[in-house]
């Protein structure tokens, strides 16, 4: 099964103020998951000077350059 891009979460609480009652009072959280192309094409709608190709190749390097630096 695919991660989703987006989730929607309800969290219901119970509102036991007085004894027999169903009232509930509910929190909504929202997620959004972005991957490395997400950003890529998002640059790219955005009419950024760098083109898709361009933009990969600079999180490869970011990515390397960060997994050095924590390893050393």
């Amino acid at each position: 099964m695919k991660t989703p891009k987006n989730a929607l979460l309800v969290e219901l609480y119970d509102l036991a103020i007085t004894p027999g009652s169903n009232k509930y009072f509910g929190k909504v959280v929202t997620k959004r998951f972005l991957k490395e192309d997400d950003l890529v094409n998002i640059a790219v709608k955005r009419r950024t000077e760098l083109n898709a190709t361009t933009l990969r190749a600079a999180i490869e390097i970011l990515q390397e350059v960060a997994m050095e630096e924590l390893l050393n």
